[in-house]
């Protein structure tokens, strides 16, 4: 069973993470799409206004009459310098860009462009911007163009302005390319990008349906997971239990019949036929095991009625009804290497009990005091006392004990454990303890138990005595 839980674990797991997966990968593809298309129509409006703005001009209103300014007026020279020696050109190209750049820097109006868009248009008060100029190149004949700036990331000659750092295609407003097809001319690309730096907080925000409809999701198929695994665990053990309940019903039924069965043989035996004493005690063993045999049948099947609304009681002197049931029990032992003794110290104790289920419950303890014991001789100790207006039942075994570990378990129904024994095939339902606990309940009894490893347990059951 152990190995069946396991793989269905295990492809459990397989089907949680594919789940996962593609639950991630529905969101990242959302998340894209949100990202691609965030502010959308606040990019159409910020771009129509600023193309308006630059429509014969070029990064700002008044850039290209500065660019013209260092370009057209070094173009005589520059034509020149590259026809001699290229290199030289791009060193001198390269300071005319420079020094160019630095007079639009001072004279850019895109943050009062900006400024006034927002206001205009009522826009987003959080956002940022930048413009940048992301290509320069010359043309002498009107048909080759030589390019003397190209935008990196390391490059000097980016315009930034209020504040935007990460310029992507994301944030990217507009990308112009102006260009005139003559000679001694030039081809510029600049462009603006606008972006808040609450982006992906706003992304986030606006996805707060399908994020929350993907979280209850996982967890609703985790919780029916849960409950169908723990259901599935249940009937899975009832259904091997039940098997294992037929296999072993005999177990069960052993202390009863075998009683019965010796009973009967020494009935048979002529010497004991002459004596009508030992007749009667015999023939009330067969009574008494053939009723307990009968009620036996009836209850064993359904331990789950066992509870106080079922439980009938009658007053009973408990040490005769242990000395009945401890002779029985020795009757149909068939280990020469058991000792089973009692001592009586309480005298004669009237309890208010159900016969059936106290002389079962004493069997469960003496039967696991013997069925778990590695001793050649195994020794079962029964005691009565009394103690505070309380009768004292012990019962004591020199058997395996029972390990730390395992303690909170033993009164589980169907629990057998089998660690420690020299006989690992030992017969049982893991019903003997439960129907103790259960037994001890239904009476309003006490139970201790004294037990460790490897020194044998004491049971000790506390009980109230009718006045």
């Amino acid at each position: 069973m152990k190995s069946s839980i396991q793989q269905h674990k295990i492809i459990a797991s397989l089907g949680f993470i594919v789940l996962v997966s593609v639950q991630s990968f529905l969101i990242y593809n959302t998340y894209k799409l949100k990202n691609d298309e965030f502010y959308t129509s606040e990019k159409n409006i910020l771009k129509e206004l600023y193309r308006t703005s630059i429509r014969n001009d070029k990064i700002f209103p008044g850039g290209q009459a500065i660019m013209d300014r260092y370009l057209i007026r070094n173009m005589v020279r520059l034509d020149s310098v590259y026809k001699i020696s290229p290199d030289q050109f791009y060193t001198i190209s390269r300071l005319v860009v420079d020094s160019m750049m630095q007079e639009l820097k001072k004279a850019n109006t895109i943050d009062a462009l900006m400024e006034g868009y927002i206001r205009e248009k009522n826009l987003d008060t959080t956002l940022v911007w930048a413009s940048s100029l992301e290509s320069l190149s010359l043309t002498f004949d009107g048909h080759h163009y030589i390019p003397i700036f190209q935008q990196t990331k390391e490059s000097e000659g980016v315009l930034v302005n209020g504040g935007l750092k990460e310029l992507n295609k994301q944030n990217e407003i507009t990308s112009i390319t102006v260009s005139a097809p003559v000679a001694q001319s030039y081809a510029a690309s600049f462009a603006l990008y606008a972006d808040t730096p609450y982006r992906l907080l706003h992304i986030l925000k606006s996805m707060t349906v399908p994020l929350l409809i993907s979280f209850v999701a996982i967890l609703g198929i985790m919780l029916i997971y849960y409950i169908t695994f723990q259901n599935w665990i249940k009937q899975k053990k009832l259904a091997e239990l039940k098997s294992d309940f037929v296999n072993s019903i005999t177990h069960e039924l052993h202390t009863p019949l075998s009683a019965i069965i010796v009973a009967n043989k020494s009935l048979q035996n002529e010497r004991i036929i002459e004596d009508r004493e030992k007749i009667l005690p015999l023939t009330a063993v067969i009574d008494r095991q053939s009723q307990r045999l009968k009620a036996l049948f009836g209850q064993v099947l359904d331990l789950t009625v066992m509870n106080a609304s079922s439980l009938q009681k009658e007053p009973t002197v408990f040490e005769e009804l242990l000395e009945e049931q401890l002779l029985d029990y020795r009757l149909q032992l068939t280990n020469n290497h058991v000792l089973i003794s009692y001592s009586n110290e309480s005298g004669s104790s009237t309890v208010l009990l159900n016969k059936f289920w106290v002389t079962t419950m004493i069997n469960n303890i003496i039967d696991n005091g013997i069925k778990y014991n590695n001793n050649r001789n195994k020794e079962i100790n029964v005691h009565t006392k009394k103690s505070h207006n309380k009768l004292q039942l012990i019962i004591s075994d020199n058997g395996i004990g029972i390990p730390d570990n395992i303690k909170r378990h033993i009164f589980e129904k169907f629990y057998r454990n089998t660690e420690g024994l020299t006989n690992k095939a030992t017969n049982g339902l893991g019903l003997g303890l439960f129907y103790t606990r259960q037994c001890i309940n239904v009476h309003n009894w006490e139970l201790e138990i004294i037990s460790n490893e490897n020194s044998g347990s004491f049971f000790i059951i506390r009980i109230p005595i009718e006045d």
